[in-house]
């Protein structure tokens, strides 16, 4: 019903139970002045199952992003997700999923009308999950709010999009998934 059980879905939970677990292995801190000495159990570091360590992680992610990607202009978060009837599709068929970026790209692109020296510039998240962990195949994309010209590139220049209509943007998703 849910498709094939693969093998890191058995990785992660083998690893979220021992999360913290003194058991497994610990990293020893001492103060080189006082002395004083610290055993921190090792974390799992699974990805986006153990609230603790996802949590640590995507603060870290977060902060290199910001300090190393994310060019000085205004940004916005979107969301893109697919129509319930096509879900099965991308289930059954996960290869489908790096499908989604290119269509958001291709979106981004047909709303702004942009040519080869323009682009909107934007850091994708896969989630295939809701809240009520159901299957829902969707992307979260932090993303300029316009996009760079690089007619010139000794001086690139920014455009900021003074309106974003979602119910156009919606459409040219719908219509390039289903092509």
């Amino acid at each position: 019903d849910h498709g094939k059980f693969r093998d890191v879905i058995t990785f992660t939970i083998n690893r979220f139970i021992f999360c913290g677990d003194p058991r497994v292995g610990v990293a020893k801190f001492s103060c080189p002045t006082c002395d004083k000495s610290v055993f921190v159990p090792f974390s799992c570091k699974t990805r986006l199952f153990c609230p603790s360590c996802h949590e640590k992680r995507i603060l870290v992610w977060v902060e290199e992003i910001k300090n190393n990607f994310l060019l000085p202009v205004h940004h916005r978060f979107w969301t893109f997700s697919i129509p319930k009837r096509l879900r099965p599709y991308f289930k059954y068929n996960r290869k489908l999923l790096g499908f989604l970026i290119q269509v958001a790209n291709t979106t981004f692109k047909k709303y702004l009308a942009l040519n080869g020296k323009r682009a909107v510039g934007c850091i994708a998240l896969f989630q295939t999950h809701a809240d009520t962990l159901d299957w829902n195949p969707h992307l979260h994309i932090i993303a300029t709010d316009g996009f760079m010209d690089y007619e010139d590139l000794t001086n690139p220049i920014f455009h900021t999009s003074a309106y974003w209509n979602t119910a156009k943007m919606t459409e040219i998703f719908s219509l390039e998934i289903i092509k």
